[in-house]
C-alpha cells in the first residue's frame, strides 16, 4: 500500500485529474500499489466488462474497474504479456493486449495517451523476452555430439527432431 499523496503527486505529474468517473479506481489504486511502485501512464476508458482505468507501472499493467458492490482488477505482468497494439480511430482509439490465452481490448477517446502507453509497454514486453532468453555458447567438442551422423552411429539419448506428422507403417509381404 502506498501514501495517497504519493499516487496524487504521481497522477498530477501526468496532467491526469479525475473528477467525475475514476475517482473509485484511485481509492483502489492506492491500495494496489508497492512500495516503492510508480504510475507512468494512466487512461480512463472502456473493455469489453465496463469501463475503468489502465494503469502502466514499472513491473505491471493494471486494470481497475470499480463499480457498487462490484470490483474487477486485471493484474498483467510484462513477462506474461506477448503483442500489444494500438488502433488510432478519430473518436474512439483502442489498445489491444494479448497474452498467452487472453486478449484485452481497451478502448478510449485520449489517442495520445493509448499510443504513449502502447509504445512504453511494448518496451518493455521487449525487455523482458530479452532477459529471459539466455543463448548457450557450445564448445567446438561438444558440437560434434549435436551432428545427426554421429548420432546415428552411437546409440545414445540425445534430443532429436521433432516427430514424424505422417507416420506410415511398411505392409508387411
Amino acid at each position: 500500500m502506498i501514501d495517497s499523496k504519493a499516487v496524487d503527486t504521481q497522477l498530477k505529474s501526468l496532467n491526469l485529474r479525475f473528477r467525475l468517473f475514476g475517482r473509485s479506481e484511485i481509492r483502489e489504486l492506492r491500495r494496489l500499489l508497492e512500495s516503492g511502485e510508480k504510475v507512468l501512464h494512466c487512461v480512463y476508458g472502456y473493455y469489453q466488462g465496463g469501463s475503468g482505468l489502465l494503469i502502466a507501472t514499472e513491473k505491471r499493467v493494471l486494470l481497475i474497474d470499480k463499480r457498487p458492490f462490484y470490483l474487477n482488477i486485471e493484474d498483467m505482468t510484462y513477462d506474461t504479456l506477448r503483442h500489444v497494439d494500438v488502433i488510432l480511430k478519430s473518436m474512439q482509439s483502442s489498445l489491444n493486449l494479448h497474452d498467452g490465452k487472453k486478449k484485452l481490448t481497451f478502448r478510449s477517446i485520449s489517442d495520445a495517451r493509448l499510443k504513449n502507453m502502447k509504445n512504453y509497454i511494448a518496451d518493455m514486453i521487449e525487455l523482458s523476452t530479452k532477459n529471459q532468453v539466455v543463448p548457450i555458447q557450445l564448445s567446438e567438442a561438444a558440437r560434434q555430439y549435436l551432428k545427426p551422423a554421429w548420432r546415428s552411429r552411437h546409440n545414445i539419448l540425445l534430443p532429436r527432431s521433432g516427430p514424424k506428422k505422417f507416420y506410415r507403417p511398411t505392409p508387411i509381404n
